[in-house]
């Protein structure tokens, strides 16, 4: 029983073998660059839960979590049975790690392996929020600039060949190569997939490019895709600050047994979040609490900022969380904010540490974005972090250092691999497009210009507010899934489905689409 991909001898072949249990696994050997074999190969890690009736002519449907980072292996691993009920028990569920993730070469981890010295990263850069003073906006610019030369020391070459573009050609790869194991004729294999989040990027990547061999192409929480290439991540913050208002009208409806924050208003708890904000930025509180820090610690003004927008991408979940955080910061405890953001860690458990997803997510950004968009000054950051911030009061300043963080990375795709983002075609299925009514940072409107882009495909709403409708379960969203996958069928137009339960936000205040 393989229980590590090091386990397992790479190979052009799709060869699979029992692994985890209940899995079975296979490392696909694909080229770097599919145009120039002299830049090498690597090794694709796949894991696979077999339909309940397999057979050689089983669908098989990949899936892409997210991130971009975000490991496909552990993701279904770990949420088998959610994809079970979504997605019915006639198909494989296939994850996958895309290149530089995971068991997925190559490497983009300038840590190599030391997951303390990546959260120290991670923990420091978040800490730090350029609104806050003029040496946050510095220290910030200098170390996103000293990452990239850290970077371009410690990796080689090979870290060029992750974008989207690449990962996608490999997507059909693996249809290819297990259509040949199957007996079948390559050429007639087509792509069946699920991805939400950055998976919406790649998705919608492998449609544009390769329109005739979807099969299936299930899409949820829809990205701007030129706004993503082009490496400036604005667009997504349309819906921003309305999903934060939310939290204060909705935890006026809770009412004070299921929001603790509980004020007499919606206007009353968004005052008295100003004021602890207001409070919060000039006077940090120290955590010298072991079971949260191994050291002495800072709660801060940035990290409240970015757990208010991180409890946004599970809101049912994570609002209540946050109410008690905003609770005990009143009362200058910041010890559950330090818990919720992440503390400094120097010998801590590995659930403590930050997942090599936080670390992946910056060499691939920055392959797509390809320098289209590069901060290379000061100057530059400043005028594009008031662009952000007047896109949303709330999250401009988290937002902006996504781009920020490719100002000085050194490695850039084969001419092979560069994408400008322009998604659209006639494909040889519709797709379908799933995404919830308030998204953080994926608002619906993307998912209704996709459809404006690839005729024929369909819009299924939910009225939530969470970022995909994979973390809101829905029987309305999981029947229409299963019938897209099954048959083909999409739902009508304009349909909104609702979520199976709803105990924290009982009546979200949505705007009019």
């Amino acid at each position: 029983m393989i229980t590590d991909f090091s386990q397992l001898t790479p190979s052009s072949d799709i060869n699979w073998t029992p692994c985890f249990e209940n899995f079975t696994c296979t490392r696909l050997e694909v080229p770097l660059d599919y145009e120039d074999a002299s830049a090498g190969t690597a090794a694709i890690a796949y894991v696979k839960s077999a339909a309940v009736d397999e057979t050689k002519d089983t669908k098989n449907i990949q899936i892409n979590p997210g991130g971009p980072g975000k490991s496909g292996v552990q993701f279904v691993m770990q949420v088998l049975p959610i994809l079970r009920e979504m997605l019915g028990p006639s198909y494989n569920i296939i994850g996958f790690d895309p290149r530089g993730v995971g068991a997925s070469p190559p490497n983009l981890d300038c840590f190599h392996g030391n997951l303390a010295l990546g959260t120290n990263w991670v923990t420091t850069s978040q800490s730090l929020n350029p609104t806050v003073s003029a040496e946050d906006f510095n220290a910030l610019f200098e170390l996103m600039g000293a990452y990239g030369d850290l970077c371009a020391q410690e990796l080689n070459s090979s870290a060029a060949y992750v974008g989207t573009p690449a990962v996608a050609r490999d997507m059909l790869t693996f249809a290819e190569r297990q259509e040949a194991k199957n007996g079948g004729n390559p050429e007639d294999a087509l792509l069946y997939y699920y991805g939400g989040s950055y998976g919406s990027f790649l998705g919608a990547t492998f449609a544009t490019l390769f329109p005739d061999r979807v099969g299936r192409l299930a899409i949820d929480a829809i990205g701007d895709g030129e706004d993503y290439y082009g490496g400036k991540w604005l667009t997504s913050m349309h819906d921003t600050d309305e999903v934060e208002q939310v939290f204060f009208q909705s935890c006026y409806q809770a009412g004070p047994e299921r929001c603790v924050y509980y004020a007499d208003s919606a206007e009353e708890i968004e005052t008295q979040y100003r004021k602890l904000l207001l409070q919060f930025k000039e006077n940090p509180i120290a955590v010298w609490d072991k079971t949260v820090a191994q050291i002495p610690s800072l709660a801060t003004y940035g990290q409240l900022r970015a757990a208010f927008l991180n409890a946004a991408y599970l809101a049912e979940v994570q609002f209540p969380v946050l109410a008690q955080i905003l609770l005990d910061l009143e009362s200058r405890n910041g010890s559950s904010l330090l818990a919720f953001a992440g503390a400094p860690c120097y010998d801590c458990d590995k659930d403590k540490l930050v997942p090599q997803d936080g670390l992946a997510l910056t060499g691939i950004i920055c392959a797509d974005a390809d320098g289209r968009y590069n901060l290379s000054t000061r100057e530059a950051y400043r005028e594009h972090l008031d662009t952000a911030m007047s896109m949303s009061s709330y999250a401009g300043d988290l937002w902006s250092g996504s781009a920020l963080a490719c100002r000085q990375w050194p490695f850039h795709p084969p001419p092979s691999q560069k994408f400008d983002g322009k998604f659209g075609g006639a494909t040889k299925a519709p797709l379908l497009l799933l995404g919830n009514e308030l998204d953080p940072v994926c608002p619906i409107r993307n998912a209704y210009k996709i459809a404006s882009l690839f005729p024929g495909s369909v819009v299924l709403k939910q009225d939530e507010v969470s970022h995909a409708t994979f973390d809101a379960p829905s029987d309305c969203i999981y029947q229409h899934v299963r019938e897209y996958f099954d048959s083909g069928k999409l739902p009508p137009a304009n349909t909104t489905c609702h979520p199976n339960a709803r105990p924290f936000l009982q009546s979200p205040p949505f705007k009019e689409s």
